[in-house]
């Protein structure tokens, strides 16, 4: 994710000559989770992680019930709890630049499409079940282009 956030910037840099908050924030973000997750070296290698099931909320919700008194299981639940919580706040980001990037250029980036396939993979691993909604109203290409307002947010539409 932070080398396609590398060359997500770098490509907005050249388009555009300014800085984009969303990306500086999605590298703070992972950062931290880097940090958080013991990687030491400046190119992490992905290890191989065997298939499973991720448990759903509610699977977690009954697991830190029944072992309320067990630090292990509980420590567990909270690292899942995280990386939920890590990957929504990361798609949030990626929608921002996206929007962010269409207002500004008129072609495609490769690398926001990788993130974003990325991130589904991640949102499969960790257990996430999101809306389709959100995904119907993006739509690709240049006609789907979305007015910001000063925050990045989308502006809404009067009267």
């Amino acid at each position: 994710m932070e080398l396609l956030r590398e060359v997500i910037q770098r490509c907005w840099y050249e388009e555009t000559g300014n800085k984009l908050v969303a990306l500086e924030r999605l590298c703070v973000e992972l950062q931290e989770e880097l940090f958080r997750a013991g990687v030491v070296t400046d190119t992490p290698k992905p290890r191989a992680l065997p298939p499973f099931t991720p448990p759903s909320r509610h699977d977690l919700r009954a697991l830190a019930q029944h072992y309320h008194n067990d630090e292990a299981i509980q420590a567990l639940i909270e690292e899942i709890w995280h990386a939920r919580t890590f990957v929504l706040r990361v798609d949030e980001l990626r929608l921002v630049v996206v929007r962010c990037w269409r207002a500004e250029t008129d072609c495609d980036l490769v690398a926001l499409e990788e993130l974003r396939v990325r991130l589904e993979a991640e949102k499969a691993r960790a257990g996430v079940i999101a809306s389709a909604e959100p995904a119907q109203r993006e739509q690709p290409g240049l006609t789907a282009r979305i007015p910001l307002d000063l925050d990045g947010q989308p502006e809404q539409r009067r009267g």
